[in-house]
């Protein structure tokens, strides 16, 4: 089929397509239509026809699967491709043959996979969704590389963590894969939305620096600097801060050269009590399942 001046409309079988009426009225110079079932030739024009302006349309068993605009011979504009009842598999925006902008992809019950956004061919950002079209993760990073990664909570739609990252890069069998690397702060919070902790990352490492737990209620509870990479080998060094639920200080702990800690102790209104020199971290007082307690609400948000 080779048409001038044609409208999409004109095109068999497009009346299937879920965007039908978005489409239909769109005018061209020229449609190409290009059967992958017949065809064992990758080229799609013919060397004379490099400078080809229209929409080439891709069919399947006589089922439409894609519509592409093209400028001179290459992606230039809007392609949609189909499954094969006609319903959106994706839609993504091409400038001079490379994704630029936009792209959304679906899932066969119709409901959003993921929304993407291109700059320069490269991925700068995207949210993926469940099989019920609630959002689980997103995230936006810039030039440098830096970026925010967010996750969310199954079939809520209510955020998880917020982290702070560094994307890697590499491309798998011509592929680009990437891998992201906390860098920064990380907010865990728990299913209602109560802050849980605000964790600091260098690099991937928790290795001296603050680490900061809530209450329920949104007042911190405990303060502390951590020796170790991962929250996993979690250990706790220098100082530790524990607090009360109003938010008021309950002991300030330093740790001293010796290993020992120097703890003063105030009342729930703030007033000073007493100093006391302790010779275990004066928290756990070295029992293990203390932190492990703590960790592992934050542990299983963070693993999702």
């Amino acid at each position: 089929m080779n048409l001038f001046g044609a409208k999409l409309s004109d095109v068999k079988g497009i009346e299937k397509l879920k965007n039908y009426n978005e489409i239909k009225d769109i005018q061209v110079e020229k449609i190409v239509n290009h059967d992958i079932t017949k065809s064992v030739s990758k080229k799609v024009f013919s060397a004379e026809d490099n400078k080809f302006n229209g929409v080439l349309v891709k069919n399947e068993n006589n089922d439409i699967v894609e519509i592409s605009f093209y400028k001179d011979g290459i992606s230039d504009g809007v392609s949609y491709t189909y499954y094969l009842n006609g319903d959106l598999k994706s839609v993504s925006t091409y400038r001079k043959g490379s994704i630029e902008g936009p792209q959304v992809l679906y899932r066969p019950n119709g409901n959003l996979e993921s929304e993407q956004v291109f700059e320069n061919n490269s991925l700068v950002s995207e949210k993926y969704y469940d099989k019920n079209g609630k959002i689980t993760k997103e995230y936006h990073f810039n030039k440098l590389r830096n970026g925010i990664l967010k996750k969310y909570y199954k079939d809520t739609e209510k955020m998880s963590s917020t982290s702070t990252v560094m994307v890697n890069r590499e491309k798998v069998d011509g592929v680009e894969k990437m891998s992201f690397v906390l860098d920064g702060e990380t907010k865990v919070f728990r299913k209602d939305g109560t802050l849980m902790a605000i964790l600091q990352y260098k690099d991937g490492s928790l290795q001296d620096l603050t680490q900061k737990f809530y209450y329920p209620n949104g007042k911190i509870q405990y303060y502390v600097v951590v020796a170790g990479d991962e929250i996993k080998d979690f250990k706790v060094k220098d100082r530790i801060i524990t607090y009360y639920e109003n938010g008021k200080v309950n002991q300030d702990c330093n740790q001293q050269n010796d290993g020992s800690w120097v703890c003063k102790n105030y009342d729930k209104d703030g007033k000073f009590l007493d100093e006391e020199i302790r010779a275990a971290e004066p928290i756990s007082n070295g029992d293990t399942r203390f932190w492990e307690d703590i960790l592992n609400p934050v542990l299983e948000v963070l693993a999702n």
